[in-house]
């Protein structure tokens, strides 16, 4: 009686079933299926017409975002331009509470009214020391040293809907 492997359940007497066939056919096989893949064009294209093909797009889409960049750097160089237009223009000009008194600080706050154009609020009060927008309104704080906070809320048309004038060092 022949003697059976309990592991693999293969004879030791039949050799051509052994597993060293399936050792060496492996190796062949990828080697085949590699051989093959690589003679077939892709997507029905030769080689060489595949890669002719695949650079223009992305040349194309390159060129496309070059020139975005272009277009985004001229309009933050014209920003850039203004804003620093306008901040020296600022900076030339008096704070708030230079060349006025208390008084008149106090006064030119209780002439603001609903309604009022914020050219005119800007000649009673000056620059403001702080700037915010919220949605579709704009708020502009004072500060006085000494003095306290104020704020006028200008809305749509830069008209004032609303301010607060500062307490004058009072309650």
């Amino acid at each position: 009686m022949a003697q059976h492997s309990v592991r693999t359940g293969i004879s030791p007497t039949c050799p051509a079933i052994a597993p060293v066939w399936g050792r060496r056919a492996l190796p062949v096989l990828f080697g085949a299926v590699f051989v093959a893949l690589s003679w077939m064009p892709m997507g029905g294209l030769s080689a060489a017409q595949a890669a002719e093909t695949t650079p223009r797009p992305l040349a194309y889409r390159v060129q496309q975002l070059e020139l975005a960049v272009q277009r985004i750097e001229t309009r933050l160089n014209a920003l850039d331009a203004r804003l620093g237009a306008t901040a020296s223009a600022q900076a030339g000009r008096p704070k708030p509470t230079s060349g006025r008194d208390i008084g008149t600080i106090k006064e030119n706050w209780y002439t603001i009214k609903d309604d009022m154009d914020s050219k005119r609020v800007h000649s009673l009060l000056g620059v403001p020391t702080r700037v915010l927008k919220i949605g579709r309104q704009t708020v502009w704080y004072y500060t006085y040293k000494g003095f306290g906070s104020g704020s006028v809320v200008l809305g749509v048309g830069n008209r004032v809907v609303g301010w607060q004038a500062p307490s004058f060092g009072g309650w």
